[in-house]
């Protein structure tokens, strides 16, 4: 009886605490000299951010159809995405970007030509924002997949390719 209440309990402490997670990949297609980056964010969660890098709480991101405004959105996620390549921090174009009240899904290529030795990549999205942020990126190129969580703490990380040696830096706060 102990036992299921305490399941219980656990149970509903889930149910009712927020998730704070993010899902991405990066996907660097050598052959098309681009890398695709795609990620979901919870749009509440986006929102707050946004207005949190703004420093403007009353700030609208989503009309009453959410539709956003893309240049909130592209100056956003440039702020809180970087993908530096060989030392060379690239500049992507947002592709697609889908919107309802519950997630924003977006789509951006950056192109690249040349042969890639070292991928940073920086994620900083809502770690400002929570403490128990979690955000998940899955890295390919080729067959080669690596998973990568980044946090409040860790933000960065580093691939070197084509050994395929990383490595997470912790950022100090």
């Amino acid at each position: 009886m102990l036992l299921l209440k305490t399941a219980v309990i656990l149970i509903s402490s889930l149910l009712y605490h927020p998730v704070h997670v993010s899902l991405a990949s990066v996907d660097y297609h050598k052959e098309r000299g681009e890398f695709k980056f795609f990620v979901k964010l919870f749009t509440h969660d986006m929102e707050d951010d946004c207005r949190l890098l703004y420093n403007d709480w009353e700030m609208e991101i989503f009309n009453e159809q959410w539709v956003p405004d893309t240049l909130v959105v592209s100056n956003y996620i440039v702020s809180r995405f970087e993908l530096v390549v060989n030392g060379e921090s690239l500049q992507g174009k947002i592709t697609s970007l889908d919107c309802n009240e519950d997630e924003v899904r977006i789509n951006m290529l950056f192109p690249f030509e040349g042969e890639v030795s070292e991928v940073v990549i920086v994620n900083r999205f809502m770690t400002e924002l929570f403490e128990d942020q979690a955000n998940f990126l899955i890295f390919k190129s080729g067959s080669y997949e690596e998973g990568v969580m980044f946090d409040p703490c860790i933000t960065e990380h580093v691939i070197k390719l084509p050994d395929r040696s990383f490595e997470s830096r912790e950022v100090s706060r």
